[in-house]
Parts: structure tokens; C-alpha cells; sequence
């Protein structure tokens, strides 16, 4: 099997070393939910896109910093590039930044949220529909962002929510599965982030409210019920 990555961003510089980039800590969650074979790395950002989504079986996108709806040379063909996945039916995993591009791209609508900066755990509420896929009714996952898809697609089902994040797991007619938080990040290197993105993003009182939310046994438990339901995403 091959699942291509479409790398939409990258890491702080000085967490990299330790921590990995946007593209090693999304290779890893899929190897940790089971899924061998090839992963051909596309730097989008930097204009590498695949010439026929056929390369490869199925596509993850990661995080990054910039925002679905800038003007930035390689978003168009991006969401150009999903809507062919989409009609090839080919499955499709979206984390924060892949989450709200795919919605983007589908027909939705991403912008910046009133509530501002989500740092840190956040806890969701499974739909009827979320809680039958993953077996659980609520979750806690690490997050990460401003942005929101404030506007679901056609064809999105929405499979979880929270007050602060009215769209946050989204399921695609059985293709494509997204989320809004980022299953990939792990509560050490979520520690290490907030502080690093201080002054620049959010200020020290934010971080330090985010870091002291972190909770590694409630986000483990959350992702190991995530682990199947995206294995079979991409075995489907």
C-alpha cells in the first residue's frame, strides 16, 4: 500500500530534532494504527504535488501554519488536487489545517474563529454517528488553532463537536475522515510547542493555560480508539 503525505507545513526549527516534522509525526500515527507499505512524502507548499492522484492508494494531510483560505501559490492546486481524490473516491485523512482545506475544497467554508486561539486538551462530544465509528461518546485530543470550518460540504457528516469547535470531526460518503485536533501530537511535544510559538502567535498566559490542560493519559486513551476506525479508512 501506498499513502502519499501531502506536507502542508512544518515544525518549529528547534523542536525538530527532537520531536520530528509535521510529516514524521503523521507517518508515525499511521504506522502506529498498522499501516505498512510506502509513504511518498509531497511538499506541497513548496510546489511537489503528485501528477495523477493514482500514485498512491490513499492521502493524509498535515498540519501547517498557514491558513486554508490564503492566497498562497499552491493552495488552488491543493484543493484542486483533493477534489480529484474525492471523485476517485480514494481515501482521504485530513488533520487541523487537512481538515479545514477539505472542507475548503468540498464546498464548505473555514475562516477565523470569534472564540480565537483553541490551545491545549479539548474535549469532544461524539454525534449518534461519531459514537457508532469509534465505540466512544466522548473524546480529548490535543489542538491547536484559530481557524474553523464554519460551514460543512455537501456530503460531510459531521461525527463530533464541542462548544468551542461546532465542526470537529468530519466524515466524507465514506472516503475521507478529518479532524480537526491533531491525534499525531503527543503532550510532550504539545509542552514544548506552546511555549515556542510565544510571543509570535498567542501570548504567555495562553501557553501556559494550554500546557497546563495537557493530560497524555486522556489524549492516549482517545487515540487508540482512533487507531482502528482510521486503519480501516485506508484498507476500505
Amino acid at each position: 500500500m501506498k499513502i502519499g503525505i501531502l506536507v502542508t507545513g512544518d515544525n518549529e526549527a528547534e523542536l525538530r530534532d527532537e520531536f520530528g516534522s509535521f510529516c514524521d509525526m503523521t507517518i508515525t500515527l499511521l504506522k502506529n494504527c498498522g499501516l505498512t507499505g510506502e509513504f511518498p512524502v509531497y511538499d506541497v507548499c513548496d510546489g511537489h504535488f503528485p501528477e495523477d492522484p493514482g500514485e498512491c492508494d490513499g492521502w493524509a494531510i498535515t498540519g501547517s501554519p498557514a491558513s486554508a483560505y490564503e492566497d498562497l501559490p499552491w493552495i488552488g492546486p491543493l484543493k484542486a488536487l483533493i477534489r480529484q481524490i474525492a471523485e476517485a473516491e480514494q481515501p482521504l485523512l485530513g488533520i487541523c489545517f487537512g481538515h479545514q482545506i477539505i472542507a475548503l475544497a468540498l464546498g464548505g467554508m473555514v475562516q477565523k474563529a470569534d472564540v480565537g486561539w483553541g490551545l491545549g486538551l479539548h474535549r469532544y462530544q461524539a454525534t449518534g454517528n461519531g459514537e457508532a465509528l469509534f465505540g466512544r461518546a466522548r473524546f480529548a485530543m490535543n489542538a491547536i488553532h484559530q481557524d474553523q470550518v464554519s460551514v460543512l460540504p455537501e456530503g460531510a457528516e459531521l461525527l463530533a463537536a464541542s462548544d468551542f469547535c461546532p465542526a470537529a470531526m468530519l466524515r466524507y460518503n465514506g472516503f475521507g475522515l478529518t479532524f480537526q485536533a491533531h491525534p499525531e501530537f503527543l503532550t510532550g511535544y504539545m509542552s514544548s510547542l506552546l511555549p515556542a510559538l510565544t510571543p509570535k502567535s498567542f501570548t504567555e498566559a495562553q501557553a501556559d493555560a494550554g500546557v497546563a490542560s495537557l493530560d497524555h493519559a486522556a489524549v492516549a486513551e482517545t487515540v487508540d480508539s482512533l487507531m482502528p476506525v482510521i486503519k480501516r479508512l485506508f484498507r476500505s
